[in-house]
């Protein structure tokens, strides 16, 4: 039995099973995990100035049920990753790796996308007969810390995400276990969120080193920013307007996704594709004048989703960019897509006495978890009708 790393994503023979010591005293110089942090390639020498980490002690064992630690010679079942020494899931046999990928250009909202986005998931478990559990204390400790806390429980906006060489976060993934009830059958999988950066999307050298998991996606959700259509800036206005981008323009960043796909697989169709413009909230009057209502939420039946309010959505969408002249419409042609319009925090941000952006009362999203929700239903996860 075989089984793609989420932090890696080496395919891992799970009869070569390695372990790591249960003793938090009981570490070793790691040059492996080492590697792995810095994004090294293995024919890569450590630079001089890059210190070894002193890491657990990991050791291959001799079956596939628990190993004795060659170091403090005790007991342990914690199983890693051969390549990286990330630990895995206890229940790793029993789940599927399925992983949707969330990316986009600067200012596009994807962290305030996946912080809701994962709350949304927990509350409509009992729409979907689901439960969504973090696997490890660092997935709770990370979406606590950098997404639940700020947005949920203080109300202000997340700060924009840094690159992956600035912020070590940026190359941890949250890692879910969404199990899924069905009559006498349950199947579990496993969900790997990555909050990357826009521009780690903008070179070959970095997508290749941050966002390695867009290669092995089971489905990509691409957030746009309807304010980067130019025809949109200026019938729009926010108190948190983000900058025009040249350099980084979601054209480029499409293009560039296209083309890095084709490149690991021949076939883009296979996959996916959820085009999203976030922010929807601020076209709400834009589209009452000019298209028509959108804002109604989507009426999905108990366990299945509605296609025909999804499709519905998506061709709405598709019109509105059409009559913007957006050029995104003919990069979706290229996967299996629909369009998607959201919004993380449901309305404008406003500015404090301090000038720092909040959002009064929290989050209030919009149709959040319908492109995650189009994406299961493509992984034969969820049933549509």
């Amino acid at each position: 039995m075989s089984y793609t790393c989420p932090f890696c994503f080496t395919l891992v023979d799970l009869k070569n099973t390695w372990f790591q010591c249960s003793i938090p005293s009981c570490s070793q110089p790691d040059e492996l995990r080492t590697r792995f942090e810095q994004d090294l390639q293995p024919q890569q020498q450590i630079p001089s100035n890059v210190k070894i980490i002193q890491y657990h002690t990991t050791f291959q064992g001799n079956n596939q049920h628990g190993g004795v630690c060659p170091k403090c010679h005790r007991n342990t079942t914690i199983r890693v990753c051969p390549s990286c020494h990330s630990e895995f899931p206890p229940n790793i046999e029993n789940l599927s790796n399925v992983i949707f990928a969330v990316v986009g250009a600067r200012s596009t909202g994807k962290s305030h996308y996946i912080a809701v986005l994962i709350n949304q998931l927990k509350r409509l478990y009992n729409k979907f007969n689901w439960s969504l559990c973090a696997l490890g204390d660092e997935t709770i400790d990370l979406y606590r810390r950098k997404f639940y806390e700020p947005l949920y429980m203080q109300h202000i906006r997340l700060k924009q995400t840094q690159g992956a060489a600035a912020d070590a976060d940026v190359k941890k993934p949250l890692i879910y276990s969404l199990e899924l009830y069905r009559d006498n059958n349950t199947k579990s999988v496993v969900l790997a969120f990555f909050d990357s950066a826009g521009e780690d999307l903008t070179s070959v050298q970095n997508i290749s080193k941050v966002n390695r998991y867009i290669a092995h996606a089971s489905g990509i959700i691409l957030l746009l920013d309807p304010l980067q259509i130019s025809s949109i800036r200026q019938k729009v206005k926010s108190n948190d307007m983000p900058v025009a981008e040249i350099a980084h323009c979601q054209n480029h960043i499409i293009e560039f996704l296209v083309n890095f796909i084709k490149s690991r697989r021949r076939n883009t169709e296979s996959i996916p594709l959820a085009i999203t413009f976030s922010k929807i909230d601020l076209l709400n009057g834009l589209f009452a004048e000019e298209y028509g209502r959108f804002e109604t939420p989507v009426q999905h039946h108990k366990h299945v989703i509605n296609l025909n309010e999804i499709e519905g959505n998506s061709d709405f969408i598709k019109n509105w960019l059409d009559n913007e002249g957006a050029e995104c419409i003919q990069a979706g042609r290229r996967f299996d897509s629909r369009f998607f319009g959201v919004s993380a925090l449901g309305k404008d941000p406003k500015k404090d006495n301090n000038g720092n952006l909040i959002i009064p009362g929290g989050p209030q999203p919009m149709h959040v978890e319908d492109p995650f929700l189009w994406l299961l239903y493509k992984n034969d996860l969820i049933q549509g009708k």
